[in-house]
């Protein structure tokens, strides 16, 4: 499966990492360093999960049209986040994983035309 994780940080990565694991082609949506370590070095979990690296597609925004996203980023980085991958994600199952009440409503917003 196609999958897309918007946001490399704590949930996203494990996200990325576990599905990674399993065999899914997953495209991580990344900014500065951590663009640049997952490209260099992929990404790396330790943990309950186990310790493992994974190689995953690490891009600015999304560049190949997933089965399904995954919007992991910090609250306040949301909308700019979806706006800039809109266009990809029409019609895109699209699962908001975040902390606060506004969440839903910011990805209907930002993404008015996935679905969410």
């Amino acid at each position: 499966m196609r999958v897309g994780v918007i946001g490399a940080g704590a949930i996203g990565g494990t996200i990325a990492g576990l599905l990674a694991r399993a065999g899914h082609d997953v495209q991580v949506v990344a900014r500065g360093v951590q663009l640049t370590a997952l490209a260099q070095n992929g990404l790396r979990l330790t943990g309950g999960w186990g310790d493992f690296t994974v190689q995953v597609d690490a891009v600015e925004s999304l560049t190949v049209s997933p089965e399904i996203t995954f919007l992991t980023t910090k609250a306040q980085d949301a909308a700019a986040a979806l706006r800039a991958n809109a266009e990809i994600l029409v019609g895109i199952p699209l699962v908001v994983v975040q902390n606060g009440l506004e969440a839903i409503s910011t990805a209907k917003q930002a993404a008015p035309r996935s679905d969410i």
